[in-house]
Order: structure tokens, then C-alpha cells, then sequence
């Protein structure tokens, strides 16, 4: 048995060594996910988050519940235990010894300068929403509110709408940023059609820019008849696609999203293709795929193998970054439940989630009030569903009732887990065997 990556220091201090029973029948536990490769079969256990490697031969006396190593680490457990109550006393331990604090400063604050936008995409969640601009008076209130809470490198996620539809209070609210000292950095998701105009100066020395994530649609024809863009520019694409490089060359990180539907799936093939001999120096560049949030049933099912069969190849093009460590505890699902981000919609009103930019304010900056049982709703989770006791996952897993894209769990949601999982661990196993060949050399 050959440790890749240790269990995590905080859950072994509650967990440690399992003792070994005599005349006691063991199986593998639920929570492990294996994997087959060349050297041998990788296991992962979701609860520990330690990874490990078994030879044939240690891999059949793991199935056949007879390995002292595997019992010790609890990839092994009594045939009579019952999974999920292991579970609830692991993280019923986990919380005594390691409270969370529900609330605290700021960390994330995504602010949305406007609800308008320069595009006319059809599948936009935010429809039907009233357009509406921050004022500079707004913006310099949002600033002073924000510095008072937050703490230093809080991240400031310009939204919209198009963010750049209303750069002003972008370069207001870093402006009061920059004049008090108070350090930050920025992020944004936009279109990235306006970005032509603005002096890469200002974007990485007074926005302090880091991450910009920009969405296509498809190739040119495709992409430039779904954003329908206001603008008279007669090709949007490539003023998107040149921006996208102006980014990449000035060391900002852009992330590309696909937004895959069954009239533009087989052309993505060609789009990640044509991405990769766009953009040669792939530093500062990753790309992902994801199904429309509002096609279901039927529809998505069969989108499902094509998306994977995307993100394969996307892998396969080095358009995505390694994951090179396994992922920690989970203490929250996202921005909306962890207690130290907020939403700012253009009139200061205060929101946990972009979804609900309209709706389910809790508070605004103009007041120290906050709306109780808004935050609590935020804090609701999912039922577990019969799935879940068969679920490797679960430790892991943590759905909102008001997560709207991702707060249910169906049989493509579970394969993409697996799938995400799988990936993950080759990609730890392969940064770790390369480490280990370099220490060698």
C-alpha cells in the first residue's frame, strides 16, 4: 500500500488509527471511490480525503476485507456497521472540536454595477429583470460599506447584467479602495465585449484584475446570433476572442465557459479546438463546459455523453488546469450559505446569491438590519434522497434548498461527480508520481 496523499491532519485527530477486531467480518465502505490504472488501483476516501495505491494483490485482500492497513485507515469497516451513522458521528465530532462561525467578516462581495446589458442572450436568467445602473452615489456608499466589514485581500466579483456596462462605479468603488490603503482583489463575469475600450492600465493597476470569466456560445455565426449584441460591430466573436487575448497577455486569468444546448453541441468540438491553436500559451487560460441550467429531463439526458465526451477532450488539449491536491473539508455548498459574502444589486440592497439579484433581499447597506428568516432559507439543505446511502460522495456533498442550478441530485449530476472525482484523483496520482521521479533525479 502506497500512500499518495495522507488523510487530513484535522479529521485524523478526531478518526486516528481503527482498531482491528478479532473475529470481526470487514468490507470496504461506502465512502471510497477506486479507480483502475496502469501501476495499479488508486482508492480515495472521501471522509479522510486520503489517497492511496493498491497492487493487484493488495487490492484483492482489500475486497476481501483482510488488510490491517485498510482497517487502520478505515477503507476497511465491520460488515454490521452502518455507513451513515459512522458518517453523522464524524462530523457531529468534527463540529464540536472545529466550530464554524456562521458569520464573520467579509471575504467575497459580488457587486452587480447594473442589470443592463449590451447582450440579448436568450437563455438569460435574468429576464424580465427591471435595467437599472448604479449611481456613483450608490458606488461610493457600496465602497465605504464593504471596507468597514471586509477583510484585507477581500475579493470584490464585478457582476451584472455586463458589469462593463457601467465601468464608472468600477473604477469609483477601487478608487476609494486604492485612497484608503485597504488591500483587494477583483474578479468579473462578462461578456468581455467592452473590454476593447478600457486601458489594460486601469484593469490591472486600479481594478487590481485577476479573473475574468467569458462565455461563448459557439463559433462565430452561432455565437454572434445568440449574444445579438446591441453594438453595430459587424463581428462580435472576434472582438470577444481578440479581448480574451489582450487579458491573457497582461497575466489576467480568464476562465471561458461553454454553454452547450442541443442546437449548438457539435460545433463546440470545433470551438475547443479552434481555442486551442488560438491561444498557444495556455498560462493564464482555462475552459469548461456546462448543459444549460434550464434544459431538463429527456433534453439534458441526452446532451449528458456529448458534454462529458467536451470535457474530455478539453482535458485532453491541456485547457484545463491539473488538480493537483484533493479538496477539504466542506463546510458550506457555496457563496450563499457560507456566511462571509454578500450580493450588491445596483440600488445597495443586499442578497446572498446572483440568481436572486431581484428578490430575496435580506438587508441594504443603508441599514443594519438584516432579514432573519432570508438568511436562515439560505442555510436549508436538501433532503437526503435514497441514492445517498450508496453514495461514495456524500461526505462531500451539500445542496441548498434554494440553489437553483445545482440543488438537486439526478443521475447526470451523479455521473459528472464520478466523473469529476475519477479525473481528480489521476490528476493528484500523476502530480504526485512526477514529484516523487523529480526528487530522483
Amino acid at each position: 500500500m502506497e500512500v499518495i496523499i495522507k488523510p487530513i491532519e484535522s479529521i485524523w485527530k478526531i478518526m486516528g488509527n481503527q482498531n482491528r477486531e478479532n473475529h470481526v467480518k470487514y468490507r470496504p465502505i461506502t465512502y471510497c471511490k477506486k479507480i483502475k490504472t496502469d501501476n495499479g488501483w488508486i482508492l480515495y476516501h472521501t471522509i479522510t480525503r486520503e489517497i492511496i495505491l493498491l497492487n493487484s494483490e493488495e487490492h484483492q485482500t482489500f475486497l476481501d476485507g483482510n488488510s490491517k492497513q485498510m482497517i487502520e485507515h478505515w477503507f476497511l469497516v465491520p460488515d454490521k456497521v452502518d455507513d451513515a451513522s459512522l458518517l453523522y458521528m464524524f462530523f457531529r465530532a468534527y463540529e464540536t472540536r472545529y466550530p464554524r462561525r456562521t458569520y464573520g467578516k467579509l471575504n467575497l462581495c459580488t457587486i452587480a454595477t447594473t442589470t443592463d446589458c449590451n447582450a440579448r442572450c436568450p437563455y438569460c436568467y435574468e429576464a424580465g429583470i427591471e435595467r437599472k445602473h448604479m449611481s456613483q452615489e450608490t458606488a461610493e456608499d457600496v465602497a465605504k460599506f464593504i471596507i468597514e466589514r471586509a477583510n484585507p485581500n477581500i475579493t470584490l466579483n464585478w457582476f451584472g447584467g455586463e458589469p462593463l456596462y457601467n465601468a464608472a462605479v468600477i473604477d469609483t468603488i477601487c478608487g476609494k479602495f486604492q485612497s484608503k490603503k485597504f488591500p483587494f482583489r477583483s474578479t468579473m463575469v462578462s461578456n468581455g465585449y467592452l473590454f476593447k475600450d478600457i486601458p489594460i492600465n486601469k484593469i490591472k493597476n486600479l481594478w487590481n484584475l485577476k479573473r475574468v470569466q467569458i462565455t461563448l456560445d459557439g463559433m462565430e455565426n452561432t455565437y454572434n446570433s445568440i449574444k445579438a449584441y446591441t453594438h453595430k460591430d459587424d463581428n462580435p466573436f472576434f472582438t470577444v476572442t481578440d479581448n480574451i487575448e489582450k487579458l491573457l497577455d497582461a497575466d489576467i486569468f480568464v476562465n471561458i465557459r461553454l454553454n452547450l444546448s442541443e442546437k449548438n453541441i457539435d460545433e463546440m468540438f470545433s470551438l475547443v479546438e479552434w481555442l486551442d491553436s488560438r491561444y498557444p500559451n495556455k498560462k493564464n487560460l482555462g475552459v469548461y463546459s456546462r448543459i444549460l441550467f434550464d434544459i431538463t429531463g429527456s433534453q439534458r439526458e441526452q446532451l449528458f455523453g456529448q458534454f462529458l465526451n467536451l470535457q474530455e477532450l478539453i482535458r485532453k488539449l491541456g485547457l484545463v488546469k491539473p488538480i493537483r491536491s484533493v479538496p477539504g473539508i466542506k463546510r458550506c455548498h457555496c457563496m450563499a450559505d457560507d456566511g462571509r459574502s454578500v450580493v450588491i444589486n445596483p440600488n445597495g440592497d443586499l442578497s446572498l446569491c446572483e440568481h436572486f439579484l431581484d428578490s430575496e433581499s435580506y438587508g441594504s447597506i443603508y441599514s443594519n438590519k438584516a432579514d432573519r428568516n432570508v438568511l436562515n432559507k439560505f442555510l436549508e439543505r436538501q433532503e437526503m434522497i435514497s441514492e445517498c446511502k450508496t453514495c461514495f460522495y456524500l461526505p462531500q456533498c451539500i445542496r441548498l434548498k434554494m440553489c437553483v442550478p445545482e440543488g438537486k441530485c439526478d443521475e447526470e449530476n451523479r455521473r459528472l461527480i464520478e466523473w469529476q472525482t475519477e479525473n481528480m484523483m489521476i490528476d493528484v496520482y500523476k502530480t504526485r508520481t512526477e514529484h516523487n521521479e523529480n526528487n530522483h533525479l
